[in-house]
């Protein structure tokens, strides 16, 4: 089974595709969040986030379960 995975804000830019309702589906059960973004490039952009599942945010080393929905949410600061 699937999981997906929606990028945020200024992230939507490194979203490989979109299945008509903002996510990218992707079999990624078993995998850990830092691993399926590794081919988006959004590690390499060296930009904070933080991924929030099924609305809890978790640590990048999660490992995903099949039918989650992932928030990948940009770290913001401001003064």
């Amino acid at each position: 089974m699937s999981v997906q995975i929606r990028f945020l804000g200024i992230f939507k830019k490194f979203q490989p595709s979109d299945n008509g309702s903002g996510f990218w589906e992707v079999d990624g059960e078993g995998e850990t969040i830092e691993g399926i973004l590794q081919p988006t490039g959004l590690l390499q952009s060296n930009i904070g986030y933080t991924p929030i599942v099924n609305g809890i945010r978790k640590p990048k080393s999660y490992v995903l379960c099949a039918g989650d929905k992932v928030n990948i949410m940009p770290l913001v600061a401001g003064g």
